[in-house]
This record gives structure tokens, C-alpha cells and sequence, in this order.
């Protein structure tokens, strides 16, 4: 089985888990190798194999479990966060 397929797979038995990144509404189906919202946006899957997880902070310990279930399917994840901002480095130190 491919990566997209297996990603396809994982989004059909999970849809409760994801919602549309424009209207914030539930996933409803997946068709071939895109998902469908209530509002009728449509996202393709990666062929690459990635999944980007965005999360709100304190939800680290769920996005650690979703990101080894990633890893166990063979897909590449990428983590981002939420409205988090932080003031720039100190230019004192090097990194």
C-alpha cells in the first residue's frame, strides 16, 4: 500500500480527529486522495508522505501519540503551533 493510501486510510477512520483549517468545521468524507468539509473545502493529501499537525500549546502529549502513530504508518511529520509568539533570541548569546 502507498503512503497516500495509507493516508487516506487513517483520514477516513479518523475524520473526528481533524477539522478544516479555513471554517474550522469537521472533515466529512474523503474523496480519492482529498478531504471534504461541511463547507465543501477540499485539501489534497501529500503524495510525499507528510502530515503538518498544528496545535494549540498544551497539547504536547497528544501530538507526541499522533506524531509516533504517524511515524509507525511510514509519514513524515511536521509540527507547527497555534498563535504562539515569542520574543526574538538574545543577540548576546551564540546559538
Amino acid at each position: 500500500m502507498k503512503k497516500i493510501e495509507r493516508s487516506g486510510l487513517f483520514m477516513k477512520e479518523n475524520l473526528h480527529l481533524f477539522q478544516c483549517p479555513v471554517c474550522k468545521q469537521n472533515f466529512t468524507d474523503v474523496v480519492g486522495t482529498s478531504v471534504v468539509c461541511v463547507e465543501n473545502h477540499q485539501f489534497d493529501l501529500s503524495k510525499k508522505g507528510t502530515v503538518e499537525v498544528r496545535y494549540a500549546v498544551g497539547m504536547e502529549r497528544m501530538v507526541r501519540a499522533a506524531v509516533k502513530q504517524f511515524e509507525l504508518m511510514g509519514l513524515h511529520t511536521v509540527i507547527r503551533t497555534n498563535g504562539v509568539t515569542s520574543t526574538p533570541a538574545n543577540r548576546q548569546y551564540i546559538y
